[in-house]
């Protein structure tokens, strides 16, 4: 087979990824909405995070490229494709977006991770989703809350939750976080291993704050 050739066996995976993902998805809304099982959105979650950092890590040490792919947006996309498919599933009316832009009054436009908004178009959530507080360690809270205060200026109840994918590099600083009255209900983290670590299948003990508890509380 010729260079080119390969190269279009490779990019028709690319062509076939948006079909492929449509049919995926609504086989998972179907999923959720004939019943899940306790954590199993968690679980998924986490095992496509796992897959995503191992994929990283031999394409890396393949390539000798160091630098890796941000991690950040793709748990971004993939907490939004599963927190769309569970409203799809339970709620149908609400609509689920990403990275858009919301004008604030006198203020600096503010973008959230994912937003929900009701049948009117009115903002009713958020999420802001964090694969570690390392760099944000000593602010996050602060921060959160800035954000959240620049959300309630527009839509004065809606709710914002802040989701990590895992404690680790933040180990020390995870306690406060922790020892908040807000930790699984305002503030939520997914695991307590490093991704790549997880092990296969995901199990319960890996689990800290399971996503599914905020699901159900963005309504």
């Amino acid at each position: 087979m010729r260079l080119l050739e390969l190269e279009e066996a490779y990019c028709e995976r690319l062509r076939y990824s948006p079909e492929g993902l449509n049919s995926h998805y609504n086989k998972v809304v179907e999923a959720i909405n004939s019943g899940y099982r306790n954590n199993e959105i968690t679980k998924a979650v986490l095992t496509r995070m796992r897959e995503f950092y191992k994929a990283e890590d031999k394409e890396k040490e393949f390539l000798h490229y160091n630098v890796k792919q941000p991690a950040a947006y793709f748990f971004e996309k993939t907490v939004l494709y599963y927190t769309k498919a569970y409203m799809e599933a339970m709620h149908g009316r609400y609509e689920v977006a990403g990275q858009e832009k919301i004008k604030i009054k006198n203020g600096k436009d503010l973008v959230p991770d994912i937003i929900v908004k009701d049948k009117d178009k009115n903002i009713v959530s958020a999420i802001e989703c964090k694969t570690q507080l390392g760099y944000d360690r000593y602010t996050w809270e602060k921060n959160f809350r800035k954000r959240e205060n620049s959300l309630r200026s527009v839509s004065p109840n809606a709710k914002m939750f802040l989701l990590v994918l895992t404690k680790k590099n933040w180990d020390r600083e995870f306690d406060k976080f922790q020892e908040s009255e807000q930790y699984g209900k305002k503030y939520f983290c997914l695991t307590n291993l490093w991704p790549s670590c997880l092990s296969d299948p995901v199990k319960d003990d890996q689990i800290l704050t399971p996503v599914e508890d905020l699901l159900k509380n963005l309504t």
